[in-house]
């Protein structure tokens, strides 16, 4: 057991980046107007409860929907550079802003 300074964990950072991107997004962003009330997500996993076969993925809010169809048009490799646009990337030993590339 480890005692005194807590080991940071390598993803920590990242880990809070992503969810302050994806909060702000959601709450501030272009995303705002997309988003869903969370009694869109809850009457969308009682569907999926109550389905005879219910379905490995729901896309429950607009976003959703956009989301994976600009996926299906993009590359692997383009789809990455998009997401880097959008939130943070892991560093090892600086903070990376969103849309950069670390070194």
């Amino acid at each position: 057991m480890h005692h005194g300074t807590p080991i940071p964990r390598p993803y920590q950072e990242f880990n809070r980046a992503v969810g302050t991107a994806t909060r702000e997004a959601y709450e501030k962003g272009p995303l705002a107007r997309l988003g869903g009330e969370p009694d869109h997500v809850a009457k969308a996993v009682e569907r999926a409860i109550n389905a005879r076969k219910a379905p490995l993925r729901m896309r429950v809010t607009a976003s959703a929907t956009m989301m994976v169809g600009q996926r299906k048009l993009m590359s692997d490799r383009m789809w990455d550079r998009f997401l880097t646009t959008q939130f943070p990337v892991p560093a090892t030993d600086q903070h990376v802003q969103a849309g950069s590339t670390p070194t």
